[in-house]
């Protein structure tokens, strides 16, 4: 979710819900909740974005775009419970998008995310009956032949509600695929065996924080820093008016989870994130975002304020909350 100040370069689209950008911030997919997903192409060294293409006949509910080594390619789930991959062209005399697969799920996608380019172009999609399924292409370079590859199920009653991968932090040595997952009441942490060839739960995120979470708050966002030759991983959560960082340690069956900070807030967050480097936390409701750091005793500080109206604070002086209420 884009939660960025709107602006008035994007086209007109009725009930528009979302705008999700490409990493080379040239392509935005309009998505509407009642009028068919839309293309938009941002001309170079300009702000004004044109070119809208239509994307089907059905509303897209949820969208993510591909990693950029691989052909140009973007997932999307659509009001009709169908997951595709629709592939870009990108050449110069053909612009036009393709509709590469399509897989019909058994109930609505809520969240979708692809996997680091080390695995290829592989993308999972959580879906409301607390499967997640995960889907690949055989040949990445052209988005083309995309098979399911597994699914599993988490426990009953589960709704996942966000997920994402474990990074890579390098493209030599090949981790393996590891999916950190948001429901209503937890977050957990699964991992792929190849010699089953079956995922298995390995940690599950619980704390204090996490036991007082409100009992209407579902997990808003989940996100894994990359590791960076850390003693442990890095792990973020949000709900409600609350994000968690987490550590992660060891490995196989023996890893466990342990939570770090609460990093508290005076209203919804909606997104929460690591930077390319895994040292500073994003946290983003309507027309605010957050900025938070460790400082060198290891406890977390809100470090930036960043409004709608452009204002911004910086904070070297933190009350131990960290919370962003105090910043007045």
């Amino acid at each position: 979710m884009d939660l960025s100040p709107p602006t008035t370069s994007f086209p007109s689209v009725p009930n528009l819900k979302d705008v999700v950008t490409n990493g080379l911030g040239d392509k935005a997919l309009l998505l509407s909740s009642s009028l068919s997903a839309q293309l938009a192409t941002r001309a170079p060294s300009s702000d004004c974005w044109t070119d809208l293409q239509q994307l089907g006949s059905a509303p897209f509910t949820h969208a993510a775009w591909g990693p950029s080594d691989f052909a140009s390619c973007f997932a999307a789930a659509n009001s009709e419970w169908k997951l595709q991959i629709w592939r870009l062209h990108n050449d110069f005399h053909d612009d036009r998008v393709q509709l590469a697969a399509e897989f019909t799920l058994e109930s609505p996608a809520l969240a979708l995310a692809f996997a680091p380019t080390v695995h290829g172009l592989t993308c999972v999609a959580a879906c409301q009956d607390g499967c997640l399924r995960v889907i690949s292409s055989r040949l990445p370079l052209t988005a083309e032949d995309w098979q399911l590859e597994s699914s599993f199920r988490l426990q009953e009653g589960a709704v996942p509600t966000s997920v994402c991968w474990r990074p890579s932090s390098n493209h030599i040595c090949k981790p393996p695929l590891m999916l950190l997952i948001g429901s209503a009441s937890q977050a957990e942490v699964w991992s792929f065996s190849a010699s089953s060839g079956a995922w298995q739960q390995v940690a599950v995120l619980e704390g204090e924080a996490a036991s007082d979470m409100d009992e209407e708050s579902e997990m808003t966002a989940v996100a894994w820093a990359p590791q960076l030759a850390r003693p442990c991983e890095w792990l973020l959560t949000s709900a409600g008016k609350r994000a968690c960082v987490w550590k992660l340690q060891g490995t196989g069956s023996r890893i466990k989870a342990s939570m770090w900070a609460t990093l508290p807030h005076s209203e919804e967050v909606h997104v929460a994130s690591f930077d390319l480097l895994g040292k500073v936390v994003a946290t983003s409701g309507i027309g605010w975002t957050y900025l938070w750091r460790p400082n060198f005793v290891g406890q977390w500080q809100c470090v930036r304020r960043i409004t709608a109206n452009g204002d911004l604070s910086d904070d070297n002086a933190r009350e131990d909350d960290g919370s962003p209420s105090d910043m007045n």
